[in-house]
Order: C-alpha cells, then sequence, then structure tokens
C-alpha cells in the first residue's frame, strides 16, 4: 500500500463508520491482520504506520487510544 498517513486514517475511519463499529475496541493487530479487515485496502499495513495513522484520527475525531486497545467513538 502506498498511501499517505492522512490517507490510511480516512480509509479506517470510513470503514469503521461503514459497518457500524463506532463503540467498538479493537487492537492494532486486529486492525492490520485480523479476520475484519481482510478485504480492506489497509489491510496488512505495518504496525508503525498504523500506529501514525490512529493517532490522526485522535486528533481529529477523538477517538481514544492507549497502548493494547483503539475505542472508535
Amino acid at each position: 500500500m502506498n498511501r499517505s498517513l492522512s490517507e490510511l486514517s480516512l480509509m479506517i475511519f470510513n470503514w469503521v463508520d461503514s459497518n457500524g463499529l463506532r463503540n467498538s475496541v479493537f487492537t492494532v493487530y486486529e486492525l492490520c491482520h485480523g479476520n475484519l479487515t481482510e478485504v480492506e485496502e489497509f489491510h496488512g499495513v505495518p504496525t508503525k504506520s498504523m500506529k501514525r495513522a490512529l493517532k490522526i484520527l485522535e486528533r481529529q475525531v477523538g477517538l481514544n487510544d492507549d497502548e493494547t486497545g483503539v475505542k472508535f467513538s
């Protein structure tokens, strides 16, 4: 995948929103490699890139994250 971090964060947010997954908690591993994301373009991105994209989402939409998981509010 050759996308900017902003594009990656938007893809993740759109996936959460369109699948009714707000208020769900995911690990970074689940987002990168989980069954629910297998058909998504962001599936398989490096963990480091995913964490950076999630930081963008944290600033933009107020998602809650810690070292073990991410909650999309």
